[in-house]
């Protein structure tokens, strides 16, 4: 492998290979090349959202849960309530 494509790096705007010297690499870890952020390029959108599902998957999954525990323990609440304020059913005397 030769030495200067070890410096080359992909551009996440214009998908060219570019000398690292010549591209700023942004706070989702994508290299930006200085054309792309003259026009205003920042960020792409399928980096932006998988940093926030590697980051913040944790914090959605605790979300999920307290959801769920939220929703069961109405459900039992309602099952206890219904069971405890119902008639009895009436039995045969004989």
């Amino acid at each position: 492998m030769p030495e200067t494509s070890i410096r080359l790096k992909v551009c996440s705007g214009c998908k060219k290979e570019i000398p690292r010297q010549d591209c700023h690499r942004n706070r989702y870890g994508e290299y930006i090349c200085r054309a792309c952020q003259a026009a205003g390029f920042k960020f792409t959108w399928r980096h932006l959202l998988a940093q926030h599902f590697k980051t913040g998957f944790r914090k959605y999954v605790l979300w999920v849960a307290y959801l769920v525990l939220g929703i069961l323990a109405v459900a039992v609440f309602f099952i206890v309530l219904d069971r405890f304020s119902s008639a009895p059913a009436p039995t045969e005397q004989q």
